[in-house]
């Protein structure tokens, strides 16, 4: 019976597979191959948040849509304690804009610096510091969490929480319970 059930839900279209809002993203070639698995799962991370919501697709850059790149030194399109920003066309995006999309830049070496001085994992930093950049380019404000910003400083633990998806579902319309926050996979 249950076979039966099954067999008509997927005819009637329950069983479908439906993602609402995919993301796909060019990913600057000069990351490293540690950076590119941490960008990896830093989307895997805001995917189980959502199930179903969101569907971030990483591809090579092309030069073509939108992207993750690395911020060279210098700019000054960012507060200069910024880790990463979103910019649409070229712009950067207010911290507390609700505009999705844009390109995604971070800064490595500030990265880099700043686990070293406050002794923290490099990879975690990185994982969430592009989970938090992710988050603006879905559209969300500075709130707690991963999306907690300066000055407040950033998030213990590459973790969506419950904050990040009450703002997330707000925009969107969802009701998700946020997952338990895991250690970082090791790339």
């Amino acid at each position: 019976m249950w076979k039966m059930l099954a067999i008509l839900a997927g005819i009637a279209g329950c069983g479908q597979s439906f993602v609402e809002f995919p993301v796909e993203l060019g990913v600057d070639p000069s990351f490293t191959a540690e950076e590119h698995c941490l960008l990896a799962e830093a989307a895997r991370r805001w995917e189980e948040a959502g199930p179903g919501l969101i569907e971030i697709n990483l591809r090579p850059w092309d030069g073509e849509g939108a992207a993750v790149l690395r911020a060279p030194e210098g700019v000054d399109k960012a507060s200069s304690s910024a880790l990463g920003f979103c910019s649409a066309d070229g712009i950067p995006i207010g911290p507390d804009a609700r505009l999705a999309g844009g390109d995604i830049w971070l800064f490595t070496g500030r990265l880099e610096r700043f686990s070293a001085r406050e002794s923290r994992d490099y990879a975690t930093d990185f994982t969430i510091a592009a989970m938090h950049e992710l988050g603006h380019h879905l559209g969300l404000p500075h709130t707690h969490g991963v999306m907690r910003g300066a000055p407040r400083g950033i998030a213990e633990a590459p973790c969506v929480n419950q904050s990040d998806l009450t703002w997330l579902c707000a925009i969107y319309g969802c009701s998700y319970v946020a997952p338990v926050c895991e250690p970082l996979t090791a790339c």
